[in-house]
């Protein structure tokens, strides 16, 4: 600043104010302030200017940075296809012709977003393979995991093993597992064999079922105003936004339970079909806001006549709703104004929370030395006589300082007349 008194002005330029910010964190409050204090204004328009300035050049780094990578799959797919590895189509996905493993080669590897030919123990690595059963995470559905690994008739142990911890499709038509070399040395060329985790798959296929399953049961419970506004499905539970603006009362929660449980009860087959898109909507089925549909969909549908849920999804399904096995809520609460979120535990994970709740209740039961059914009078019992005891408390305290009142005032001393 006293270099711009003396150049006699009083005004600290837009961009010096940017530069305090961004590379000393001086909040362009505490500038004014300052400055403020010393007589000078800032050119807080040209501190704006700058500000979007540099936003537009991070933006443009990071466009530069994803295209690059966008461009380097791009390039590896096209190589493959020139080699005869893949067709047109690219990465065949299996995932809807109930396979959970398959043998192939491996035909491409990337580390740190570069092909190379090989990678150590160790090594962070992306495989790739002409065909594979693993999902990939979409429509709120989490990926497979699994493991890749070379291991011949004549050997003892693999020569080769990748420990596939996600997967990803950075352009279309190339699909890359995600992994970790955790024996061996991998090569393109090596025969593999890849195979999904099936049995998280099995707990991902219940919550996503069970996903279709609460968004029905909702919308008939509390109105047809409901609609999806996001959802995880993970192994261990699901989670579900949904449009309602009040919470849900402890009525409401027990009856989605029970009639999400009639459902699954009921043992319907869930079934699945392609379609065109104007002929799935005009059929019924329901389609994501703001989800981008090709002109062919895939309807997931199951109930009398197909009337308990019909819904446009790509993601894994079990085969009937008897497989969900059981259906329990975990939470239910607010993530946004208007929309309201609610967390499931499905088939062994909602056991687990019921066997969990029944020995709480059998340990509360043995600390009130009674029994579990009779938990809820015993403990209205001991609520009653917390109240008689606080109300004899307090008349005790009453009359201890009564006590010491009339104690104080028997022993007082006069002096002069006074007391």
């Amino acid at each position: 600043m006293d270099d711009l008194r003396e150049a006699g002005k009083n005004e600290i330029p837009g961009d010096e104010a940017f530069r305090l910010w961004d590379t000393y964190g001086f909040p362009i409050d505490l500038t004014r302030d300052v400055a403020g204090d010393r007589g000078f204004t800032v050119d807080e328009a040209g501190f704006g200017t700058a500000l979007q300035e540099a936003k537009a050049r991070s933006r443009e780094t990071v466009q530069q940075h994803l295209a690059a990578d966008v461009t380097i799959y791009a390039e590896v797919l096209e190589q493959l296809k020139a080699d005869g590895k893949v067709d047109e189509a690219g990465v065949h996905h299996l995932i809807y012709e109930n396979v959970a493993e398959v043998d192939a080669p491996v035909i491409a590897l990337l580390v740190d977003g570069k092909p190379v030919e090989e990678a150590h123990i160790g090594t962070a690595v992306e495989v790739v393979l002409p065909e594979t059963p693993f999902y990939v995470e979409s429509g709120g559905q989490m990926s497979d995991i699994g493991e890749i690994f070379y291991f011949p008739d004549d050997m003892a142990v693999p020569v080769w093993s990748v420990a596939v911890t996600g997967m990803r499709r950075p352009v279309k038509g190339m699909i890359v597992h995600v992994g970790k070399v955790t024996s061996g040395t991998i090569n393109v060329g090596d025969p593999a064999h890849a195979e999904i985790d099936t049995e998280r798959r099995w707990h991902i296929m219940r919550n996503h079922t069970g996903t279709h399953v609460l968004h029905a049961v909702l919308r008939e419970r509390l109105g047809n105003h409901v609609h999806q506004a996001g959802s995880l499905v993970a192994p261990e539970r699901l989670r579900f936004d949904f449009t309602h603006t009040q919470p849900m009362t402890r009525e409401e929660i027990h009856d989605i339970e029970q009639m999400a449980n009639a459902i699954i009860l009921a043992n319907y087959p869930v079934n699945t079909r392609w379609t065109t898109y104007k002929r799935a909507v005009q059929e019924g089925a329901m389609a994501l806001f703001g989800e981008k549909y090709g002109d062919e969909v895939r309807v997931v549908s199951f109930g009398e006549e197909e009337g308990v849920s019909m819904e446009l999804c790509g993601g894994t399904h079990v085969e009937s709703t008897a497989e969900i096995g059981s259906f329990r809520v975990l939470s239910e609460g607010s993530v946004a104004a208007g929309v309201r979120r609610i967390e499931i535990a499905t088939g062994l994970y909602a056991e687990e929370l019921i066997e969990g709740r029944l020995n709480t209740l059998e340990k509360t039961a043995s600390l009130l030395r009674t029994k579990p059914d009779e938990v809820p009078t015993a403990v209205e019992q001991l609520q009653a006589q917390h109240r008689q005891l606080q109300q004899e408390l307090a008349q005790l305290r009453q009359q201890l300082a009564q006590q010491d009142a009339e104690s104080l005032l028997s022993n007082a001393i006069s002096v002069d007349g006074f007391s």
